[in-house]
């Protein structure tokens, strides 16, 4: 009887029955044994025996397995025909081995290993999901927009096509980018810069009212101004004219507009509500149109002309103010540059 009444074990020197690795060592060299091949298939050892038997339990008949080490682990081999009475009779004799093939390093492994042994990737790697079918709008994009691998003569020259009149547009986008900064360097310094007052060295006019001479409207007072003869609409088409000796870069033009500054002369005199300036330069004429307030006192307009030597002012639009038997008046055009200049 065993410890707790149970049946008797085996003596517990002999765990062969248990293990095959506590089988007794034998007491000459086993023959060599090679191993086995890519595939599952088994080396031909000419009829001898490859492996050792593997011996059951005391009192069984030998099981019909055979065991390796292969890569630090022992594998069993089998023959299903033998193991179980419904197994596939047609497994060549000697058994298959439950040995996987990698599919990386061909290198064998256990069936119940998941990775390779020798180089650790995955024995049974999953299948790979097949992609989707383009769309419309893929296949248009791949074809049409997508860069191909080798660039073909017809698509180089559709790309050139195409490319012209970007690069045109981008080269005139460029130049007037050039030269929006040419002049604003100029504008800038017309800003910061203190400015002086340049006096005409000879005035004249289409025609002056009486008491209303050309003069009068550089003569740097404000109750005093030129006005043509006629009144009302008589003025329209009628220019005043001032003369420069030294050409001068004409930064800014200030008028005061109708007979007087003061509210109330302002009110009863007519004035002009738009006036034409053209300038005359060393390279030219340069006309700008001004709208003027319908308030009394100063109003200064920035023009930046270059190289000035005469300035024409045109009345184009009146107001003929609340009498308008009186003359349309300006009381002061004053010039003025920057001080380098």
């Amino acid at each position: 009887m065993g410890p707790g009444g149970g049946p008797p074990g085996p003596p517990p020197q002999d765990l062969s029955w248990a293990d095959p690795l506590f089988a007794p060592l034998p007491t000459e060299p086993a023959p060599h044994t090679a191993r086995p091949q890519p595939g599952g298939r088994l080396p031909d050892f000419g009829g001898a025996e490859p492996y050792p038997t593997f011996a059951g339990a005391p009192g069984t008949e030998p099981a019909a397995a055979r065991t390796q080490v292969i890569s630090g682990e022992v594998v069993m081999w089998t023959n299903p025909a033998e193991e179980e009475p419904g197994a596939d009779a047609s497994t060549p004799p000697g058994g298959v081995p439950y040995v996987l093939e990698c599919p990386e390093c061909g290198g064998p492994n256990a069936e119940s290993r998941t990775y390779c042994h020798p180089c650790g990737a995955l024995l049974r790697p999953e299948p790979e999901e097949e992609e989707p079918p383009l769309t419309r709008w893929e296949r248009l994009r791949e074809r049409c927009f997508d860069r191909p691998e080798v660039w073909h003569w017809d698509r180089r020259w559709g790309v050139a096509l195409a490319a012209l009149p970007l690069c045109l547009v981008a080269g005139v986008s460029a130049g007037s980018a050039v030269a929006a900064a040419h002049d604003a360097v100029p504008r800038i310094k017309d800003r910061f810069l203190s400015q002086h007052a340049v006096t005409p060295d000879a005035v004249a006019a289409s025609s002056s009212a009486k008491g209303f001479e050309p003069e009068l409207a550089t003569d740097g007072v404000d109750n005093r101004a030129w006005a043509p003869q006629g009144s009302g609409k008589d003025a329209v088409g009628q220019y005043w004219t001032a003369k420069f000796n030294s050409p001068f870069r004409l930064t800014s033009l200030l008028i005061i507009n109708g007979a007087a500054k003061a509210p109330k002369q302002f009110a009863e005199t007519g004035r002009p509500t738009k006036i034409k300036v053209t300038a005359t330069t060393g390279q030219g004429t340069v006309e700008k149109e001004i709208e003027l307030g319908g308030q009394p006192g100063p109003q200064r307009f920035d023009l930046g002309i270059d190289d000035v030597t005469q300035v024409r002012v045109t009345i184009e639009a009146i107001n003929p103010g609340l009498k308008p038997d009186m003359p349309v008046a300006m009381a002061e055009i004053q010039f003025f540059s920057r001080q380098d200049s």
